[in-house]
């Protein structure tokens, strides 16, 4: 892939540096890291608190503000949000691998059968793409384990080295399928929502992706016309509504996640067209994009 070493190295430095000015003119104080498993972070609309983007272990965020009862950060370079302070540390680690499978559990010592999960984390599994560093391996005999930085130990075969890329991003979307539930902001194989599915599988592949449905409507890949549902849409094809996206597996089937399905599933797009026509608000009901990465070849 053309852009992969670059898109990779987010995982190194973190998926949230900033993309361009700063809203607000505001200037960032520092940079601090998620320590938990998962966190949820929140923003306004209008004067009511609601639940926004998601963050995983290991991901480092620009600090804008640490005097309230939430820290305000800058969430994928662009979205100004809040976060619990209990979330995050001062102390950054530079990855060295990330989560490749949809879920890792993580125990306190190499002795997995023996072992405790790890509480600090909040959660007993590390989601897929969170950026680890590994610092010790072990092998008992029963299998190879890694010691996670900062979480604790983990199996090996969870993890890839940074720069190890995937080859095909709508095969790591079928990856996820068994184990992702829908969740709205949610990222990472446990679950998600329509667009950070694809955003997190096109992270592996090394494939520059947006995380809002809206963005990767307008910026993803190549804009492909509106005349391709008509039976020339590819495997690999994004398409897009307003507020939603999903992956095309074959010239008619579709890869999403939405409350429809209550996880990731695959259906016949027309089945999808009509469903979002008959109960989907005005201004929702039409495709409104397709998008096409120029590079993707799938798997044969």
């Amino acid at each position: 892939m053309v852009f992969g070493d670059s898109v990779m190295e987010t995982l190194r430095l973190g998926l949230h540096r900033p993309s361009g000015e700063i809203p607000g003119g505001q200037t960032i104080k520092k940079y601090v890291r998620i320590r938990v498993a998962n966190a949820q972070c929140y923003g306004y609309l209008g004067e009511e608190l609601k639940n926004a983007s998601f963050l995983l272990f290991g991901e480092t965020v620009p600090l804008l503000d640490d005097t309230g009862s939430l820290f305000k950060i800058l969430v994928f370079g662009k979205y100004e949000e809040l976060i619990p302070p209990a979330c995050v540390t001062d102390e950054l680690i530079e990855s060295t691998h990330y989560i490749s499978v949809p879920y890792a559990r993580v125990v306190e010592s190499e002795d997995v059968k023996s072992s405790r999960e790890i509480k600090k984390l909040g959660s007993e599994y590390l989601r897929f793409t969170s950026p680890v560093r590994v610092v010790k391996e072990a092998d008992r005999g029963t299998g190879r384990h890694v010691l996670v930085e900062g979480a604790g130990w983990i199996p090996a075969n969870a993890v890839r080295e940074i720069g190890d890329h995937f080859p095909d991003f709508v095969e790591v979307v079928g990856m996820l399928m068994p184990s992702s539930v829908y969740g709205h902001g949610e990222r990472g194989g446990l679950a998600g929502d329509c667009s950070s599915v694809i955003q997190s599988a096109c992270l592996v592949c090394g494939i520059p992706c947006p995380r809002i449905a809206g963005d990767i409507a307008k910026e993803f890949g190549i804009p492909v016309s509106l005349s391709a549902l008509d039976g020339d849409l590819r495997c690999g094809d994004i398409v897009c509504w307003s507020g939603h996206v999903g992956v095309m597996l074959d010239a008619t089937t579709i890869r999403h996640s939405s409350e429809w399905t209550m996880g990731l599933a695959e259906e016949p797009l027309r089945d999808l067209i009509a469903r979002r026509r008959e109960h989907e608000p005005p201004g929702k009901r039409e495709v409104t994009a397709i998008r096409r990465w120029p590079f993707y070849k799938p798997l044969p």
